[in-house]
């Protein structure tokens, strides 16, 4: 997956440079350049975008949505947030915040998050154990989920995520 990514970030990279968008210098680390876009100026009268991060609406926002009847969710107008298809909630979905390593060798979470989450955990018949670089012992991984949506919102990505044992 993570090479995915990166392939994908490297072609969107290319792709912004044949479009002429300036790039500006972002960060220099011993493994190379990182290069981020400068964001375009916002056309007028077009659709604000949706934002990444959640935050709630400024109450002159949540009345204006109010006062012409949309969506408190996605700001369009024809549904309210109840029935909002792109509501997480409205589809059943709980939405957890994490960090994914895409560098990493797998994806580990507390065994006590599937059982929030309701997901099940499969026994693994040989536990693995995962080592720091000293090889010292870190962790003993003894379950795996089934693959979960891991991934930005509207993707078809899913990944698989082994259970910890701290010790």
């Amino acid at each position: 997956m993570a090479i995915r990514i990166d392939r994908h970030l490297s072609a969107r990279c290319k792709e912004r440079l044949v479009r002429g968008h300036p790039l500006r210098r972002k960060a220099e680390t011993s493994s190379g350049l990182f290069l981020s876009p400068l964001a375009p100026a916002p056309l007028p009268n077009a659709p604000e975008p949706m934002q990444i991060d959640h935050t709630r609406l400024t109450s002159a926002e949540r009345q204006c949505r109010i006062r012409s009847r949309s969506c408190l969710y996605c700001g369009k107008p024809g549904h309210f947030i109840a029935n909002c298809q792109r509501s997480p909630i409205a589809r059943g979905l709980q939405v957890v915040s994490v960090l994914m390593d895409s560098g990493a060798d797998g994806n580990f979470m507390d065994t006590e998050l599937p059982s929030q989450l309701h997901l099940a955990s499969i026994p693994l018949q040989d536990p693995l154990e995962a080592l720091a670089i000293t090889s010292a012992p870190l962790i003993r991984i003894t379950h795996v989920t089934p693959p979960v949506p891991a991934a930005p919102a509207n993707s078809p990505e899913r990944e698989a995520a082994d259970l910890c044992t701290w010790t």
